[in-house]
């Protein structure tokens, strides 16, 4: 192992105590359960602080406002009691061993992340919550000679382990890894270069995983509408009446999330990027469909997002963007999220400048053809419903267009592009009027030295 040893004072508490007359200083019974691992978000070790109402924590004051990155789940595990005469002055000892996958080199390194099937219906010790080695009992002591028995997978403190006591099919899952999400990052005001620590190509999406670290807490909503009270003490939301700041209904790592997105499908584990945006192209497994249509929603080549919004919300200048106004505006007016300020933006959608102090987003990109995006040419009235444009304006759209390819900017900005290079074919074939089977196909137009022709992407055969 790397690092400084810590020693962690009191863990034993994680474990319950069978002995009713065993008492903790405050008078409880010690009834053990979780342990949580925190970390600063700072890979440096530093703690940092902040005060927005959508985000509000101080890492240095409450140890609440650290991130859980990893976590155990000892319910079930329990302190014996003290052997007596009547039991032969011998106890019925106890192990459970749980070890992740976690090789020196190679894939095998990110093993590690996904934890095991977690079942938090079974808190006895004989079925407990993990998935590891069978627990193994025994007498203790141990007569001269006799020695404990050996976990199945052999305790390697401070070295890679080849193996999980539990079943990991599933590819590795890298999670922050070098040049994620991409290559060259912002290192200084000046000299930077594309694609500036961010994503360089659209299909560098499919990393963006969708499970992570999270607390969940009630806050105070008196009138059950979704707004929660302000709390201008701390900047955040006022907790549910009652509640101190350490309850949570939930504190979860990265790990334990990783354990609930695993679709529960056996037959497909293998191919399964847990987590991911990644759809599953082996028949029958269903559960990644909606990842099939990941690119038409996000991309990495975007010109529509030169203009606001599509941003964070915080309005504050930034002097790395010539100070652009990065403040959203909403329905012809302003949504006031910070309070009440001067230097409100105007009410259109502003240009944002792509790169550092020098250089600005001046040439107009509306026309340009964008993978993923979708095409107002092509565009239903439902998937423009789905963008928030009204049926007055798809009406106009869809009038536009009918004489000529619709090319004009006025709806700039509302994740529409001109023009296709990549398309989704559906075909049903129909027997008495009914759907009897149906293929998808996934193609892009492609230019090359014998002119312009057609790569198929995806093929899902006839189902």
């Amino acid at each position: 192992m790397t690092g400084t040893a810590r020693y962690v004072y009191e863990l034993y508490q994680v474990f319950e105590d069978k002995d009713t007359q065993s008492k903790q200083a405050n008078g409880d019974r010690q009834v053990g359960g979780e342990l949580v691992i925190l970390r600063p978000r700072r890979a440096d070790g530093n703690y940092t602080s902040r005060r927005l109402p959508y985000d509000t924590y101080n890492e240095q004051a409450n140890l609440y406002d650290l991130v859980p990155v990893d976590q155990f789940d000892f319910s079930g595990l329990q302190l014996e009691i003290a052997p007596t005469v009547a039991s032969g002055n011998l106890i019925k000892a106890r192990y459970w061993h749980y070890v992740r996958q976690s090789d020196t080199s190679g894939d095998a390194r990110w093993k590690c992340v996904y934890p095991g099937r977690y079942r938090a219906g079974k808190p006895n010790y004989e079925d407990p919550r993990h998935d590891f080695d069978s627990s193994t009992t025994w007498d203790a002591p141990r007569k001269a000679g006799e020695l404990e028995p050996s976990p199945v997978h052999p305790i390697k403190l401070g070295s890679g382990d080849t193996a999980a006591s539990y079943n990991n099919p599933f590819p590795p899952i890298q999670i922050n890894n070098l040049d994620f999400g991409g290559p060259n990052p912002i290192q200084q005001a000046t000299g930077n270069k594309f694609p500036f620590g961010g994503f360089q190509r659209v299909g560098d999406i499919m990393q963006v995983p969708f499970m992570g670290a999270y607390r969940v807490r009630e806050l105070d909503d008196p009138n059950g509408n979704g707004n929660p009270v302000t709390d201008t003490t701390t900047g955040g939301y006022k907790l549910k009446t009652g509640n101190t700041a350490d309850m949570f209904l939930e504190l979860s790592s990265l790990p334990m999330d990783c354990s609930f997105a695993d679709d529960s499908e056996n037959g497909d584990d293998m191919k399964e990027n847990i987590g991911r945006f990644c759809p599953i192209l082996a028949p029958g497994f269903t559960s990644y469909h909606f990842a099939r249509r990941i690119f038409d929603y996000f991309t990495v080549i975007a010109p529509n997002e030169d203009y606001l919004p599509n941003v964070n919300p915080d309005r504050t200048p930034d002097p790395n963007k010539n100070n652009t106004s990065i403040y959203r505006t909403t329905t012809g007016g302003y949504q006031n999220i910070m309070g009440a300020a001067s230097g409100f933006p105007k009410i259109h959608a502003d240009p944002v400048w792509n790169i550092d102090s020098g250089s600005s987003a001046s040439t107009s990109e509306e026309l340009t053809g964008i993978h993923g995006q979708i095409n107002i040419n092509t565009v239903s009235r439902e998937v423009v419903r789905a963008l928030g444009l009204s049926d007055a304006e798809f009406t106009e759209i869809e009038q536009g267009r009918r004489v000529a390819p619709y090319s004009t900017s006025r709806f700039a900005g509302r994740n529409l592009a001109f023009t296709s290079r990549t398309f989704r074919i559906e075909a049903l074939g129909l027997v008495e009027g009914q759907v009897r089977a149906r293929l998808t196909a996934v193609v892009q137009k492609r230019t090359d030295a014998g002119g312009e022709g057609i790569a198929v992407l995806e093929w899902s055969g006839v189902h």
